[in-house]
């Protein structure tokens, strides 16, 4: 293994990079895993990928022109999106507030873990582990009530669609945890 920190800006990192690949006489899928910041995620989330387009990221953009191939680990480490009134290039190259360096000292600490992993037991394990998992929307309930309120049925609505359904005609349709 070689952790390597290029001395070049991360907007141009990609031939530091593809100087490393050419020394050492490995192929970047197998071998290269780039770890950058990322504006387009929640302040201290991961995102491990195996392949994909720099997304703006303008570091990345360089390393796949100089390897030329998209197809390379990336760990991004989310930043948060900059203020309104900032530019991204201030914002990331800025000082992080005492509850966000926080939080990302807690993303360093996992990104550290998620790197380990990925040399121990590969992307695929990695990612699974450390990825950021959306939520999953909770299910509205149909609930159909006779005259007196009483609760004859109660389901999920049809595929998460939220749509109120009633298969008992002589009640009342009431949307889940409305009154």
């Amino acid at each position: 293994m070689c952790l390597a920190k290029p001395q070049a800006y991360m907007n141009l990192s990609g031939r530091p990079v593809r100087a490393l690949t050419s020394y050492y006489r490995v192929e970047a899928e197998e071998s290269v895993l780039v770890i950058c910041d990322d504006i387009a995620l929640p302040l201290g989330a991961l995102r491990l990928r195996g392949r994909g387009r720099s997304g703006g990221q303008k570091g990345l953009g360089s390393i796949i022109g100089a390897l030329g191939t998209e197809r390379f680990a990336r760990l991004r480490v989310g930043v948060g999106e900059p203020p309104e009134e900032m530019e991204a290039a201030d914002y990331v190259l800025g000082k992080f507030g005492e509850r966000e360096a926080e939080a990302i000292e807690g993303a360093i600490d996992k990104a550290a873990d998620c790197v380990e992993l990925w040399l121990r037991e590969g992307l695929q394990v990695a990612m699974n582990r450390f990825n950021l998992r959306k939520k999953p929307k909770p299910q509205k309930k149909a609930i159909a009530l006779d005259s007196n309120g009483k609760v004859l049925e109660s389901s999920p609505s049809p595929g998460g669609l939220g749509v109120d359904v009633c298969t008992e005609a002589p009640g009342k349709i009431r949307r889940g945890g409305q009154k």
